[in-house]
């Protein structure tokens, strides 16, 4: 039991890091203009940050990490910001990628734009500009909105980066959707360049996965007092001949709702045939799943993400003999009550393939009841499960 523990959260994390990646992000401090009250410039520069550490999976190198490296490099950013500029302070700070902001004013307009650069190439991964008219307050609301652009824009590239034809996301499109702005109760709407009127403030909501449905295969790892009374009497009677091997089929619905939350449905089946080596006789165990459940995903990249959930639903463990390698006889069968625990991370692959492995465990609870002439108590599987699914 504990080697099989140890092999799934081996597997677990190996799949993390692959999926999750390990990019390191810096937010330099907003540049801001001699005519832009230098005050905002802490205060935008912490809201860009805030934005990153929470809709997207990037280590977000801390703010004061970054002024010590580059006062000890001796290091300024100019006005007019060079990408190469960029890029010598990335190198730095061991980061891979760099946003910079920087706030203007053009009469009472003030003007917010951001960009997202590859360390590595140089390349403008991604790019959001604000302008709104109005007062110094209004350079705050214009961050939440450019930032949420900005992220927005990075998830769409990252996409399609993995496929040139990619136009859909494992995350949702962060919506636009406005709310009470400012003391005099003005709002920004996301309006055009040069089209902006009035005091208007934007906020967007945290984008999510999209709804998904997979099937693929698995392979189940019976246990509990049962199943090893079961084993136990098989190899006593037959010996050491025996030969087990098994393989599983699953499929799966995931559906999101607000505040990082999901819901899931499964269904599951998973056989263990046991070979007795005489070439005509063999059985099978035959377990069934349909388990209903709820659990909380966390974004662990642009484009994957991690999620734990438990649920309740029914198992039925059915032992069939083999007679003649075909006619299959229902030696015994029993259901009932069973609970699950089910991780796993997703990725989205392309526009239209996302893959799923996932660690299911499952233990059935059957009172009063007896399995091949054994207590019920204690059955359980774990399904070790890769699959491919589409995003609906």
């Amino acid at each position: 039991m504990k080697r099989i523990i140890l092999l799934s959260l081996i597997l677990l994390c190996s799949a993390i890091t692959l999926f999750a990646g390990d990019q390191r992000l810096a937010v330099l401090d907003t540049i801001i203009d001699q005519q832009v009250d230098g005050s905002v410039q802490v205060p935008v520069t912490e809201k860009m940050i805030e934005l990153f550490i929470n809709n997207t999976g990037y280590r977000v190198i801390d703010r004061t990490d970054i002024q010590s490296v580059l006062e000890e490099k001796n290091f300024q950013l100019s006005g007019m910001v060079r990408t190469e500029e960029v890029r010598e302070v990335g190198r730095y700070l061991g980061a891979d990628y760099i946003c910079i902001a920087k706030v203007s004013l053009v009469g009472q307009t003030y003007f917010l734009s951001a960009k997202l650069i590859d360390v590595m190439d140089g390349t403008i991964v991604s790019q959001a500009t604000a302008e709104q008219r109005g007062s110094v307050e209004i350079v705050l609301q214009l961050a939440e909105y450019v930032g949420q652009k900005l992220i927005r824009g990075s998830a769409n590239a990252a996409v399609a980066k993995t496929s040139e034809k990619s136009e859909n996301f494992i995350f949702a499109d962060v919506s636009g959707d406005t709310q009470p702005g400012s003391e005099n109760k003005s709002q920004v709407s996301p309006a055009a360049p040069g089209t902006g009127s009035g005091n208007r403030a934007v906020s967007a909501s945290k984008g999510g996965p999209a709804s998904m449905l997979f099937m693929g295969f698995s392979l189940p790892v019976f246990m509990g007092p049962a199943y090893d009374s079961l084993n136990s009497d098989i190899e006593t009677y037959y010996g050491s001949t025996i030969e087990r091997w098994g393989i599983g089929f699953r499929a799966r619905g995931f559906w999101p709702v607000d505040n990082g939350f999901y819901i899931y449905a499964d269904w599951g089946v998973g056989t263990d045939y046991i070979d007795y080596g005489s070439g005509e006789s063999l059985s099978s165990l035959l377990v069934n799943e349909f388990i209903v459940g709820s659990g909380m995903y966390l974004p662990l990249g642009p484009a994957s993400i991690m999620y734990v959930g438990a649920g309740i639903g029914y198992l039925n463990v059915t032992l069939q003999d083999d007679v003649d390698a075909w006619d299959l006889i229902s030696v015994d069968s029993v259901g009932g009550f069973a609970y699950n625990v089910d991780m796993g991370v997703a990725y989205t692959m392309s526009s239209s393939l996302v893959m799923d492995f996932k660690l299911s465990l499952s233990s059935g609870k059957m009172d009063e009841e007896e399995l091949f002439g054994f207590s019920s108590q204690g059955f359980g599987v774990m399904n070790f499960c890769l699959m491919a699914g589409l995003t609906i």
